[in-house]
Order: C-alpha cells, then sequence, then structure tokens
C-alpha cells in the first residue's frame, strides 16, 4: 500500500511539473488501480500566483495612499488653524501698532521743531510715505532710502526758506554699530541749518566706518527738499550751485577776488583746467583717499607758486582738509620739497598723503604746461604766452 502510494505521489509530482510549466491551470486527479483512494490536486500556475500578489500590492499602495492623504489633511487644517490665528492677531494688533509708530513720529518733530507745536498730517506726495505741516514753521517728510543694510527711514524737517530744522531716523537695518553712531547728537546736529544741496564730506561729515549709510541719509535730505520746492511748500533760501559755479567761489577764495575763468583744453590726469583773468591758474583733480576719492581745487600764479589749496569734497572725516594743514602749501612751487615742508594731520596719515599726491600731480601738470617748474627751485620760469 505504502508502495503504492509512493509511486502514485511520484507519477502526481510529474503531472504537476508538466502541466505548471505549460501554463495550465486545472485540476489533475490521478488514480490507482491498486488502490481506490482517488488523490486530488489542485495546481495554480505562475500567473495565477502572480495575479494575487499584484491584487496584494495594489491594495498596500492603496493603504499608503490613503495614510499620506490622511496626514496631508492634518497638516492642511493646521496650516489652515495657525494662519487664521495670524490673521486674527494681526487685525487685532495693526491698529495698536501703526498708533505706536504715528506716536514715535509725532515724538520725533516735536523733538525737531519743538513741543508747544500743531502738527497736520497730509496726503503723503509720491516718494514720500507721510507729509506733515508745522503751524506755520515749516514741514515734516517721513521718507524711505536704501542704506548698506537695507531701508533707512528718516524724518526730516525744513523750514520754510529751506534750512534743514533736523534729522531724525526712525529706523534701519544697518550695522548694528551704525545705529549708535548715528544717534549720537554731534552726528545729526550737523544738518541743523544746512541749506543747499549737501554734500557727503563738504557739508556733512561721514560717519567712520559707516560711509555708505552717511551717503543714504545724506541722499534723504536732499531728496525731502527738493520735494517741497517741486510743490511749492518752501522758498529755498540760496541756489543750488552747479560744479563750475562752486568752483569758481573756491578759486575767488583762494586769489581773494572776483574771477573770470577761462576753461581750457583739460590736460590728462586733471579734471578741469582754467585760467584766470587776474594771471593765474587753477585746476580740479581727483585723488583716492582712504574712504573714496578727495575732490581738490590746486591754483597757481602766472610762475607755478602756489596760491592755495581747497577739498572740494571727499569722504573722509573732520579734520584732514583743516585750514591750517591747506595753508601750509601756499608759497610752495617745488613737488620734491613738499613731504619735507608740509605736515600731515595726526589721525589722518593716509588722506593727508592722498592730497599731498594730488598736489604734487597738479605741479607736474602745471609744468608739463608751461606754467612753472616743479624740477628747479631756483627758476620759476614759464608763464603763459
Amino acid at each position: 500500500m505504502d508502495e503504492n502510494k509512493e509511486k502514485l505521489t511520484e507519477q502526481a509530482a510529474e503531472v504537476i511539473e508538466t502541466k505548471a510549466s505549460s501554463g495550465n491551470v486545472e485540476e489533475v486527479e490521478i488514480h490507482s488501480e491498486v488502490d481506490t483512494q482517488e488523490i486530488d490536486i489542485d495546481v495554480s500556475s505562475d500567473e495565477d500566483l502572480s495575479d494575487e500578489e499584484g491584487v496584494s500590492g495594489r491594495k498596500n499602495q492603496a493603504d499608503r495612499r490613503k495614510d499620506v492623504l490622511r496626514v496631508g489633511g492634518v497638516l492642511f487644517v493646521i496650516c489652515a488653524a495657525v494662519a487664521l490665528i495670524v490673521s486674527f492677531v494681526y487685525t487685532m494688533t495693526a491698529d495698536v501698532i501703526a498708533a505706536a509708530a504715528e506716536r514715535e513720529k509725532q515724538e520725533a518733530i516735536m523733538r525737531i521743531f519743538g513741543e508747544n507745536i500743531e502738527v497736520g498730517v497730509l496726503e503723503a506726495p509720491e516718494g514720500a510715505q507721510a507729509l506733515y505741516a508745522i503751524d506755520g514753521s515749516g514741514w515734516c517728510v517721513d521718507l524711505s532710502v536704501d542704506g548698506f543694510g537695507g531701508e533707512i527711514d528718516l524724518l526730516v524737517g525744513v523750514a520754510l526758506d529751506g534750512t534743514v530744522r533736523g534729522v531724525e531716523i526712525i529706523s534701519h537695518s544697518e550695522t548694528p554699530g551704525f545705529g549708535a553712531k548715528a544717534d549720537d547728537p554731534n552726528y545729526l546736529e550737523q544738518y541743523i541749518g544746512a541749506a543747499g544741496e549737501l554734500k557727503l564730506g563738504e557739508d556733512i561729515l561721514a560717519i567712520s566706518g559707516a560711509t555708505i549709510s552717511s551717503r543714504a541719509i545724506v541722499s534723504g535730505v536732499n531728496n525731502a527738499r527738493d520735494l517741497l520746492i517741486s510743490m511749492g511748500l518752501i522758498t529755498p533760501s540760496e541756489p543750488v550751485l552747479t560744479e563750475e559755479e562752486r568752483v569758481l567761489a573756491a578759486a575767488e577764495r583762494i586769489f581773494d577776488a572776483e574771477l573770470e575763468l577761462i576753461e581750457m583744453d583739460t590736460p590728462e590726469g586733471a579734471d578741469s583746467f582754467f585760467a584766470a583773468d587776474n594771471g593765474g591758474w587753477g585746476l580740479t583733480l581727483t585723488v583716492d583717499g582712504y574712504q573714496s576719492g578727495i575732490k581738490l581745487l590746486v591754483c597757481v600764479d602766472d610762475f607755478g607758486v602756489i596760491c592755495g589749496v581747497e577739498v572740494l569734497s571727499h569722504d573722509e572725516g573732520r579734520t584732514f582738509d583743516e585750514d591750517v594743514y591747506l595753508a601750509e602749501y601756499t608759497g610752495l612751487h617745488n613737488a620734491s620739497v613738499l613731504r619735507d615742508t608740509v605736515d600731515v594731520v595726526s589721525g589722518a596719515t593716509y588722506s593727508s598723503d592722498a592730497v599731498m599726491r594730488g598736489v604734487s600731480t597738479a605741479l607736474d601738470i602745471f609744468a608739463s604746461m608751461g606754467i612753472g617748474s616743479v624740477d628747479n627751485t631756483d627758476e620759476m620760469g614759464g608763464g603763459r604766452e
């Protein structure tokens, strides 16, 4: 009996292998002649097995999609709730924040014009964030300018005659050291009483290490004043000088006389070159200073002797262009003796050297034009033909 079963099992295995390899699905029945016992074996092909695995895989994918949708739905609800809360808080606090900002500006206006004033709020013109009318005293312009680290919000007070009454910095995003320096009364007070177009280094001194920020504030003050002029709200106390007018004014201070300047062809190395109707000569040129360019005016007489030197503009600082220092150049005519004759300014060695280089270059240019000689201290020939 056992032997028959073993034979039947072997036969069944052969049949199963044959049917499975052909891909058919059927019921295989093997009957024993010796034993009437029937052995029924169900055989499924690989294809059927693959279908079962596919169904299982699709079910797992569907489950994963449900999980993703469930988590996504939860996150969406949380984000929506947070956004709603933030919007609600902003709505509740926006008026409070705006009122606090306006109070800060009103306090700044009173620091500029005094406490016993009436302030009217006008419609802000293009280029300004707000415009305030001060009872018969002037105007305040709130505007922003681009600084080194972002926008600088300025409040500029201007009197009816166009002079600056004061400047307040409402907010800024500059480097941490800038805020403390900008709030220094000595810095902001230099704007008080300023008139005309302001120039950094000439009318206003830069904050050391913050030239870009300082230039932005000067630009903001000029913009506020120009805005009020364009609206007809102020009458400038003095006209804005052109570059030529500024050079003429400086030359007249040097020669101590009213002059007519005759513009000449500009030689290499100079920004401008002119002859004065009193027999003198002058040129302007720009040299690299410690912070940026230094623009100089150098005037000589008909023999090439220096009559005076003026710094037209710079961003260096307060001390290097003092009159006492610049006066040391008067009477010199030889570039080789400048360093032995003119002392540098203490604390401004680099700037002083820059001015000296500029004056030396000017003397070389004059000599190349036949005005004086920088190579011979005993011969001061030349002059105009």
